[in-house]
């Protein structure tokens, strides 16, 4: 176990980091960061947008995970450790459930997981996919042991950390029902599913987290994400990746797949609990073939699944040709090294998220109003929080500026929805349509009076746009130069609305969807 644990350990160690480090993807790893410091500070899982709170499109299991290391100092820009040591974890406990099952030879299916290419790569994301994985393979080692307390428990703080876990839920209510062992499995879901039952019950998130608040046109309803259109356009692409038949797979090589349906047939193992893991990678499938978002990550969680069938089928095989499993084992791990070593190297060149927001952040005051296009979770993360520092968004990000990595994408997304006609509250703006607008002008004059100075930082093109198109009265504040992309000045306060261009009144975002 030491040896692949260790492996695993390296491989993600070596693994390009940077999506991690910038808090890639948008917007899950913002809101992941962002709810897990407020969960932290006791405060409330919302999301921070300029002058209002919004709820987190995700549940907060994986937040959760976070905690500990945010109590312990860790910044938002790191916490793709997290992500890596739940990955580790996740190997070693696959090794642990496959071991259960075969010996400890031939549980190479930790191998297999740990030189996985997605795996690798959500291994050093904020995101919630490898935990996931990494809760799957422990309920699997818990259904192997029949510890109903166990498999409840962790199905049900799956649920909070992907809405899938409640197939590990399901499947694991059956094999309790069949063994007479159901308040044992209830008590443990009751325990794991409490984090999401409080966050619904105190109005912070609701049955699909805040899916149905952020894309209404989704997650109105239950069924409403699924259909036949998303189906037909998936099933090739899921199909692939789940038979290994790509020249690079994703997660195994097609062998694995024969090996795990020999395992399903196996007779080592009680047939109540192949069954149970076969209907758990069945009904997993059954969700993400016809889910109107495709992603081959949405896949990883059953991959501990699966390659833990291949190891009970590598055993059987083993037992009636040892020779023929020997040779398969050995030349599938070689294919699956070659393949990962693609998913090792060198970070491509990209701006540093988080240093660069810190550099700024040590020249800002530590009470003023911070008027900037940079994403709203960002400046809550890296300048607000902590702080007497208020925040006023620049404007509204253009569609077609998607690549930048401060770009603001939860605020186009409110005023997407706005001009869809969802009635949400918005969030207050500067400027609008390259004017200022009247409540973004109440705003600086309310702080003014105070006496707290306003700071515009610029950091990306769209924001510099509009910042010159608004002929806004500002001066350097500090010449920042090489040590980060952004841009600080200085706005007069009492000369910036008499300087500007004029009012704008209040208008939906102009373009395509966030």
């Amino acid at each position: 176990m030491l040896a692949v644990v260790s492996l695993s350990a390296v491989i993600l160690w070596r693994a390009p980091h940077m999506e991690g480090a910038n808090l890639l993807f948008r917007a899950d790893a913002l809101d992941y960061a962002v709810v897990a410091n407020r969960l932290a500070a006791l405060e409330p899982p919302t999301i921070p947008i300029g002058d209002r709170e919004y709820p987190s499109r995700y549940p907060v299991g994986f937040p959760l995970l976070l905690v500990p290391a945010v109590e312990a100092g860790v910044p938002p820009h790191e916490l793709w450790i997290v992500s890596a040591l739940t990955a580790v974890l996740g190997v070693g406990l696959t090794y642990l459930a496959a071991a259960r099952v075969t010996n400890r030879l031939l549980a190479w299916a930790a191998g297999l997981l740990a030189m996985a290419p997605v795996y690798i790569r959500f291994g050093v994301m904020v995101m919630s996919d490898a935990p996931a994985a990494a809760l799957t393979a422990a309920w699997a080692l818990s259904l192997f042991t029949r510890s109903w307390l166990a498999v409840g428990l962790i199905a049900g703080f799956a649920c909070g950390v992907r809405l899938t876990g409640a197939l590990l839920l399901v499947a694991g209510a059956l094999g309790a029902i069949r063994e007479k062992r159901c308040s044992r499995l209830v008590t443990g879901a009751a325990l794991g599913l409490l984090p999401v039952v409080v966050c619904t019950g105190a109005g912070w998130s609701g049955p699909f987290a805040g899916y149905a608040y952020w894309v209404p046109g989704e997650f109105g309803t239950l069924v409403r994400p699924f259909g036949v259109a998303p189906l037909l356009a998936n099933v090739a692409g899921y199909t692939a990746a789940f038979l290994g038949l790509a020249h690079r797979p994703a997660f195994y090589s097609f062998p694995v797949v024969l090996l795990a349906l020999l395992g399903g047939f196996s007779q080592r193992v009680r047939r109540t609990t192949v069954a149970l893991v076969v209907l758990a990678i069945g009904c997993h499938l059954g969700i993400v073939l016809p889910y109107f978002f495709y992603d081959l990550r949405l896949v990883l969680p059953i991959v501990p699944l699966v390659l833990i069938l291949a190891a009970l089928g590598l055993k059987s095989l083993w037992e009636r040709l040892p020779l023929v499993a020997g040779a398969l084992a050995a030349c599938v791990i070689a294919f699956q090294w070659q393949v990962a070593r693609h998913s090792l190297g060198t970070d491509p060149p990209t701006v540093r998220v988080g240093p660069a927001l810190v550099t700024v952040a040590s020249y800002l005051p530590h009470e003023a109003l911070i008027i900037s296009d940079v994403a709203s979770p960002l400046v809550w993360l890296y300048w607000e929080r902590g702080t007497a520092r208020a925040f006023l968004p620049l404007s509204v990000p253009p569609a077609g500026s998607g690549g930048d990595v401060f770009l603001d994408r939860h605020l186009r997304r409110l005023y997407w929805n706005a001009a869809a006609g969802s009635g949400m509250s918005l969030p207050t703006t500067l400027l609008d349509q390259g004017g200022v607008t009247a409540t973004g002008k109440a705003v600086v004059e309310r702080h003014g009076r105070r006496g707290s100075p306003a700071i515009v930082v610029v950091c990306t093109k769209s924001g510099r746009r509009d910042l010159a198109g608004a002929h806004l009265p500002v001066r350097p504040l500090v010449p920042i130069g090489t040590t980060s992309p952004c841009d600080v000045f200085r706005l007069s306060v009492k000369s910036a609305i008499r300087g500007a261009r004029g009012l704008a009144p209040r208008a939906p975002l102009r373009g395509s969807r966030a």
